[in-house]
């Protein structure tokens, strides 16, 4: 599973269940926590024309481990170094998990 700071919402939940079922993350982590708030209903008030938005669920991934429900961190973690020996390719993540596919 490739993951990055912009997997939210839908891209963590299936992580989460590919996490789960063993799969490894390679990347970056994701800017989302496994337990959080989310579903966010919008507003926008009449007279101020103020608007914003709560959130009305609440996910908890890892209730049993609060640090793993702030970070989920790959288990192969993207680095300067990586990115570099890719040639700064903004694909980076995908060239690296294909090399370790292949060296399995």
């Amino acid at each position: 599973m490739i993951c990055g700071p912009n997997t939210f919402s839908s891209g963590y939940t299936l992580m989460y269940y590919l996490y789960r079922a063993g799969a490894k993350i390679v990347g970056t982590p994701s800017s989302q926590a496994g337990n959080c708030y989310g579903d966010v209903l919008s507003f926008k008030l009449k007279n101020s024309g103020l608007s914003g938005n709560v959130s009305h669920k609440q996910f908890l991934y890892f209730p049993e481990d609060k640090a793993l429900g702030k970070i989920l961190t790959p288990h192969y973690q993207i680095t300067y170094d990586k990115i570099k020996s890719c040639n700064f390719d903004l694909n980076s993540e995908i060239l690296y998990a294909l090399e370790l596919l292949k060296a399995r």
